[in-house]
């Protein structure tokens, strides 16, 4: 549309000079609506079924539900993680995913589950297959999770974590 451009100079004494205006038309289309690309990661059920949770597969597909049909969008690339499917390959791989999303795009990652401290006080996302008592075999690191949106094109980008110790450490 049209813009409207005044400029003017003061000097040290607070006098203005003359104001000059010019209008310019721009012609950019409109940016088109940004792409979101939806990770949902919820864990209700584990190997180990004494760690099982009620409520964090729910809250995934109530997240996906949500989003899914939301008119913000161009379109939403969920992609859903439950139960079983957490597995340190499955969240790994996602990286490949987020990687085609463009410097307009949306990335939302949430996580519910359990969050786990190993003897380090390592902080590690739990996986189905994970070993509680040795987090650190199969379990999900922090610098892991946090490595899904390094260096991804996307300006707008965020990250949810519903878990224990979520909030971080300090180590000393």
């Amino acid at each position: 549309g049209i813009n409207k451009i005044q400029v003017s100079v003061l000097n040290r004494a607070g006098a203005e000079s003359y104001k000059e205006t010019m209008f310019i038309t721009s012609k950019v289309k409109k940016a088109a609506k940004p792409s979101l690309y939806l990770v949902t990661i919820g864990e209700s059920k584990y190997k180990d079924s004494r760690y099982n949770l009620t409520y964090a597969s729910k809250d995934a597909q109530d997240v996906k539900s949500l989003f899914g049909a939301n008119k913000l969008y161009n379109e939403v690339k969920a992609f859903f993680y439950t139960d079983e499917k957490v597995t340190k390959q499955n969240i790994q791989a996602l990286k490949q995913e987020l990687l085609k999303a463009g410097r307009n795009d949306v990335v939302i990652i949430t996580v519910a589950g359990h969050g786990v401290l190993d003897k380090n006080l390592d902080y590690y996302l739990a996986t189905y297959d994970m070993d509680f008592e040795n987090p650190s075999e199969k379990g999900i690191s922090y610098e892991q999770i946090e490595a899904l949106v390094d260096g991804i094109a996307p300006l707008k980008k965020v990250m949810f974590i519903d878990a224990c110790h979520s909030g971080g450490i300090e180590k000393e």
